[in-house]
C-alpha cells in the first residue's frame, strides 16, 4: 500500500479516529481544527466548579453495544466505570407532581418523552406502571435495562486526547489547532485546503481530504467543484437540536441523606444525576440535561438566571437545593459558533438520505454525524465508525 498524504478537517471523535487510523498504517495526516482544544463534543468544563467536580458537556454515557468506543477505551487504558448507581431512589418531578420513588422508563433515562406522558393522568395508573414494570424486567432479563450503561472514567474527553496521543505519534502525523478552513478545491491528482490561522491565510496540498466537521459548517465552506445539489440540500434542510446542560455545585450530597441517589427525570430542568455518586466527594455537583423547546427556554437566560432558574426547580426535586447551591456553570450548545447547535435532527427518513455522504466527492471523504452508518447516528459510536470508514476507503484508493 502506497502511503498518502491526507488533510483531516475536524479533530472531534470523527477526524481523529481516521487520523490514528490513516497514520497507523502509515500514511501522512495532517488536522486542521479549528478551536484551541481536541474531540470536538467531547468535552469537559473546569472553570466555576471546585477542583475535583467534572462537568462533561458532551456525551458522556455509553450502552455496551457501542463496541468501538469500548475497544479504544481498552486499547488506551481508560477505566470503564457505571453510569447508573445500583443504590438509591430515583425521583420524578412530572406535570407538577413529584414521585419519591419514581420507576423511569428506559426512554427518559435516555431523554425521551416516557410512555406515561402520552396519557392524561387520569389514565397513567396502575396499568401502565405495571407495563413499564414488566418491560423493565424482561430487559433486565436480556441484559439491556438502562442501568447497563457506563462511562469513561475522567470523561470522554480522555477518549479524543488518547487518541490524538496515539494519532501524534505516527510518523509525518501533525494537528494544527486554531485553523478555520475557507475552502476546498479539487485538481486532478491533489486537492488544496485553504485557511486562516491567527497568524495569517495558509494553504496546504494533499492528495486527500476528510471533512470532519460539523454539518452545520459544511455549507460555509467553499467546495470546488462544488458538492453534488444532493449533499448541499440536505446539508441545507437538516435542523440541529437544542441541547443544554447546567452543572449546579451543591456544599455536599445531601440528597444521600434522603436515599437518593440524585438521579431524577423531571419535565422543568431535564433529566439530572449525580456524576460522582461513587464517591463521597464534599462540594458535589448535579447535572441538569435539557433538550428540545425546554432546552431552548433555558439557554435564552443569562449565565446568572440559569443557574437561579435550575437551583429554584431543583428545591421541588430535591428540597434543600436553595440552601446548598453555591455556584455552577452552564454550556448550551447552540451558543457554540462551531456547532449552533446539539446534534442533526435525523428524522423522518434522513437516517437513511444522510448515507450519502458516506459516498466520496473526488478526493473529498466525509466522516461525522452525517456520515456514520444509519444504525449509529447521533453517538460516539458512530463518530469513531465514520472516521473509520473513511480512512479504509482512502487506505484503499489506487
Amino acid at each position: 500500500m502506497r502511503a498518502k498524504r491526507v488533510a483531516v478537517l475536524g479533530a472531534g471523535l470523527s477526524g481523529l479516529s481516521a487520523a490514528e487510523a490513516l497514520s497507523r498504517v502509515g500514511h501522512d495526516v495532517i488536522v486542521l481544527e479549528r478551536q484551541a482544544r481536541v474531540g470536538g463534543r467531547a468535552h469537559s468544563l473546569r472553570n466555576g466548579l471546585a477542583p475535583g467536580l467534572l462537568a462533561e458537556a458532551g456525551p458522556s454515557r455509553y450502552p455496551p453495544s457501542l463496541m468501538r468506543v469500548f475497544g479504544l477505551a481498552k486499547r488506551f487504558g481508560l477505566e470503564i466505570e457505571p453510569f447508573y448507581p445500583e443504590f438509591g431512589t430515583v425521583v420524578g418531578h412530572l406535570r407538577g407532581e413529584r414521585v419519591e420513588r419514581h420507576e423511569p422508563s428506559p426512554e427518559e433515562f435516555w431523554g425521551y418523552t416516557s410512555l406515561r406522558s402520552r396519557y392524561p393522568g387520569r389514565v397513567e395508573g396502575s396499568l401502565i406502571r405495571a407495563a413499564l414494570r414488566a418491560r423493565r424486567t424482561f430487559q433486565r432479563l436480556r441484559g439491556k435495562e438502562p442501568w447497563a450503561t457506563f462511562r469513561i472514567g475522567g470523561g470522554t474527553h480522555r477518549l479524543a486526547e488518547a487518541l490524538a496521543g496515539a494519532f501524534a505519534d505516527g510518523s509525518g502525523a501533525e494537528l494544527r489547532l486554531r485553523v478555520t478552513v475557507e475552502s476546498v478545491v479539487q485538481a486532478k491528482d491533489h486537492v488544496t485546503v485553504s485557511f486562516l490561522t491567527p497568524d495569517g491565510p495558509g494553504t496546504l496540498d494533499a492528495e486527500y481530504v476528510v471533512c470532519a466537521l460539523p454539518l452545520t459548517q459544511v455549507p460555509k465552506i467553499e467546495f470546488g467543484p462544488a458538492l453534488s445539489k444532493r449533499k448541499r440540500d440536505l446539508a441545507a434542510r437538516i435542523p440541529f437540536s437544542s441541547a443544554i446542560r447546567v452543572f449546579v455545585q451543591m456544599t455536599k450530597p445531601y440528597w444521600r441523606d434522603q436515599r437518593h441517589n440524585g438521579f431524577a427525570v423531571t419535565d422543568t430542568v431535564g433529566e439530572v444525576w449525580d456524576p460522582h455518586f461513587d464517591t463521597p466527594r464534599e462540594p458535589a455537583l448535579l447535572v441538569c440535561y435539557a433538550q428540545g423547546d425546554l432546552a431552548c427556554s433555558i439557554g435564552r437566560l443569562e449565565e446568572a438566571e440559569r443557574l437561579e432558574r435550575t437551583v429554584d426547580n431543583l428545591e421541588a426535586v430535591f428540597p434543600g437545593a436553595r440552601r446548598h447551591a453555591e455556584g455552577g456553570a452552564s454550556f448550551y450548545w447552540d451558543e457554540q459558533p462551531w456547532i449552533g447547535g446539539g446534534w442533526p435532527l435525523a428524522r423522518h427518513g434522513f437516517s437513511h438520505k444522510v448515507a450519502i455522504f458516506r459516498e466520496p466527492e473526488g478526493r473529498i471523504h466525509f466522516a461525522g454525524d452525517y456520515a456514520a452508518h444509519p444504525d449509529w447516528l447521533n453517538t460516539a459510536e458512530g463518530a469513531l465508525e465514520s472516521g473509520q470508514h473513511a480512512a479504509e476507503r482512502i487506505s484503499k484508493a489506487s
